[in-house]
């Protein structure tokens, strides 16, 4: 009899293990990843959001993806049981709203204003932020600066753990080698702010791609993968030097004089200096040294990351490339005029076949044109390059990139 009741006390010790086991793995079935692109006709996001897809499988998520959004895909749950806008890492690529209220693909949205199934948008206010630890807000203005409540803060006010968004409209080359240096960094295990300094330690031919919104933690990490690899930017130099660099303490001075200790024969008259604040209350700041030559602007530079005040790495990614370059002449007053026009000519076209059009099928108009001179170090060329953002009449907004070589 007492075998017979130390079995049945057996038994029922394991079906409660095994329940409670059960309920654990219901309870870890989040533990995912959702990446979210879109094709907009001759802007593809695709690529970035399909590499995002494999990197957070590597890091041990149950990685998802979509890249035809639609307002039941978003608004839904995986066939685990987990909203997918409720994962543990999400990863959005695509348009922004010109005031920064949220992300706009071709048949959906993800907004901050209420979820409304007329305009097919989802509101991130119906979703549970408390067990997110990473939002990618990939896309112009989702962290814009005279916004107090866009959707990268709205986000982390939420509960979001880590909110990443961009302050400026942006070329979308520039911005996908980003994502994708960022994502390959957090794959090694790397904290946030190891990716992102990483990410940002590179020249891109549209700056303002370094001009990020963050909120939240910097030194989360998403966990360890099975790579063993290290990618780092071999022009970076870590600096030890106490550099402080402030809002009290702009010091520009001193970060001049280290970037000399590196290069002896750097002039800081052949630099455009740009100060991107990232997060002011923890001072984490991007410095851009820009390259110019002969009024042209280069790819060329030094970046200066600073973080908690300090600076902590200069990367070194410029050329000896001498000044005075014979041939680099500007088109005439007239010549930049007609440019200009082609270039707002073009974005409208382009948007309505489809990169705007096709979201909301809405009258488009170029709301911005950020014209300059620019000189390819690698193959020689010459342009004159316009950045025309483009808005439809629904807020989404977009940048067109227009070269004429001279």
């Amino acid at each position: 009899m007492k075998s017979k009741y130390a079995k049945r006390i057996i038994i029922i010790a394991i079906c409660i293990l095994l329940m409670i086991s059960l309920q654990g793995k219901v309870f870890a079935a989040g533990n995912c990843a959702f990446s979210v692109g879109a094709k907009y006709n001759d802007l593809n996001t695709e690529p970035e959001t399909l590499k995002a897809l494999a990197y957070y499988r590597q890091m041990g998520y149950n990685s998802y993806y979509t890249t035809e959004p639609t307002f039941d895909e978003l608004n839904g749950y995986f066939k685990i049981g987990t909203r997918r806008l409720e994962s543990d890492i999400l990863f959005f690529s695509g348009h922004g709203f010109d005031d920064g209220s949220g992300m706009v693909f071709p048949n959906t949205a993800v907004w901050t204003r209420p979820t409304s199934q007329s305009t097919k948008a989802v509101g991130i206010d119906d979703f549970n932020w408390n067990t997110t630890k990473l939002v990618i807000y990939g896309g112009c203005v989702t962290a814009l600066p005279n916004n107090s409540n866009h959707i990268s803060i709205a986000t982390y006010r939420k509960g979001a753990k880590t909110v990443l968004g961009w302050h400026q409209s942006l070329d979308p080359d520039s911005h996908r080698d980003w994502l994708n240096r960022f994502n390959a960094k957090l794959v090694e295990g790397a904290s946030f702010s190891s990716a992102f300094n990483y990410a940002s330690s590179f020249s891109y031919s549209d700056p303002r791609v370094n001009d990020l919104g963050i909120y939240g933690d910097w030194n989360m990490t998403y966990k360890q993968s099975r790579s063993g690899s290290t990618l780092e930017n071999p022009n970076t130099i870590k600096i030890s030097n106490e550099i402080e660099f402030n809002q009290k303490n702009q010091n520009i001075m001193g970060i001049i004089q280290e970037i000399r200790s590196i290069n002896p024969n750097f002039n800081e008259d052949d630099y455009k200096v740009e100060i991107f604040t990232l997060n002011k209350e923890a001072e984490f700041y991007n410095i851009e040294f820009e390259r110019e030559i002969d009024g042209y602007k280069t790819e060329l530079g030094y970046h200066v990351c600073v973080n908690n005040g300090k600076v902590v790495s200069i990367t070194n990614n410029d050329k000896n490339i001498i000044t005075g370059r014979s041939g680099m002449d500007k088109l005439t007053s007239q010549e930049e005029e007609k440019c200009l026009e082609e270039a707002r000519r073009n974005a409208i076209e382009d948007a309505k076949k489809g990169k705007l059009g096709e979201v909301f099928k809405k009258q488009v108009e170029v709301i911005k044109q950020v014209p300059s001179y620019y000189y390819d170090v690698n193959t020689g060329n010459k342009y004159y390059r316009v950045f025309s953002t483009v808005k439809n009449e629904d807020g989404a907004v977009d940048v067109a990139t227009y070269k004429k070589e001279i």
